[in-house]
């Protein structure tokens, strides 16, 4: 792992930290850190996968069941973490000034698309990003 890479992981790790502290102040019980969410393209359902039965999969080498969901950074809910109503992801691109941009997965049921893309068709809500120096940067303007 770079250094450049390490210092975005610890900033990402502060930032949701930070988010998560704050949204418990505003909103408690309305919103999700780190929530993955299984999709299932046929049924239009999605469901949630607990950290717990995550960290299971992994451990028991069933990591490919994992295949196919998502992990928005904060997901801001109605109460039910299954109805979305604002998703944010963090980008710390380096440079600052680099623009951030959404992740393209190269390779499994999402291959050619953006990380975007998939949260909004997952999600039914426009995805915002957040960056260092530029703030939140709303879903249609991230597409440009």
């Amino acid at each position: 792992m770079t250094r450049a890479m390490q210092l975005g992981k610890e900033k990402h790790a502060l930032a949701l930290q930070c988010a998560e502290a704050k949204l418990g102040e505003l909103i408690p019980g309305r919103f999700s850190r780190e929530q993955r969410y299984r999709y299932d393209p046929q049924t239009g359902q999605k469901q949630l996968v607990s950290r717990e039965e995550a960290r299971t999969l992994l451990q028991q080498g069933c990591g490919d069941e994992l295949e196919g969901t998502i992990v928005p950074d904060i997901v801001i809910h109605s109460g039910n973490p299954l109805e979305a109503l604002a998703v944010y992801d963090f980008k710390f691109p380096c440079p600052d000034t680099n623009k951030p941009t959404w992740r393209e997965y190269e390779k499994g049921p999402f291959a050619g698309s953006t990380q975007g893309k998939i949260y909004l068709e997952i999600l039914k809500v426009g995805p915002n990003l957040i960056a260092p120096i530029r703030g939140i940067i709303r879903w249609l303007e991230s597409q440009k």
